[in-house]
């Protein structure tokens, strides 16, 4: 059986506006060598985010957080 992990709101607010906020400026400022090495940040935070879970066997507590197992 799978769980999907609670997440809090004021801990998703922090975590994205610290990552949406400078992917806009960059946008905005034009800084496209910057942009591609934030983009695959906010990938991996967004995997992480998005796919952390807990799925529960007969014999086995198996925890998944985005890439890590």
């Amino acid at each position: 059986m799978y769980f999907p992990s609670k997440k809090d709101l004021w801990l998703g607010l922090v975590i994205w506006c610290s990552l949406l906020l400078p992917l806009v400026i960059e946008i905005r400022d034009h800084h496209w060598h910057e942009l591609a090495a934030l983009v695959p940040v906010i990938l991996l935070f967004a995997w992480i985010w998005f796919e952390t879970g807990y799925t529960i066997t007969e014999t086995e507590l198996l925890v998944k957080c985005g890439p890590f197992r």
